[in-house]
């Protein structure tokens, strides 16, 4: 039996350009999947293909955040990718990676916020 990994999925809701205008954060929010698939240790794949006038260019930074903060016992992190599309998103509780196998209730029910920095062109 194959047991797919849990995906992560995302949505725009705004773009900023730096003052320097060197540089584009794109904010949004990333929803994770609360189907009966799995928790992959180091972490679920999280592509920023379809974020708007990115070609490929893998992201200066990315920050993830829990929106109900302190009120979660999950924090996240950005690992990434060789290209745009293959970057990760870890979950954390405390200092350690939440374990392989279902996806937490807290995390798929989590509101998690990100912005992504990407260098112009």
């Amino acid at each position: 039996m194959t047991v797919a990994s849990a995906t992560a999925t995302f949505t725009t809701e705004g773009y900023t350009a730096r003052v320097d205008e060197r540089y584009i954060t794109h904010y949004g929010t990333i929803a994770i999947d609360a189907s009966t698939d799995t928790y992959a240790t180091g972490g679920l794949t999280l592509s920023l293909a379809a974020v708007p006038g990115m070609v490929n260019a893998v992201p200066a930074e990315v920050r993830i955040w829990s929106e109900a903060g302190a009120a979660t016992q999950y924090t996240y992190a950005y690992k990434p990718g060789t290209t745009i599309a293959n970057g990760k998103i870890l979950a954390y509780t405390g200092d350690a990676e939440v374990t392989a196998g279902a996806v937490p209730a807290g995390v798929s029910g989590d509101t998690i916020k990100f912005s992504a920095t990407f260098k112009k062109g």
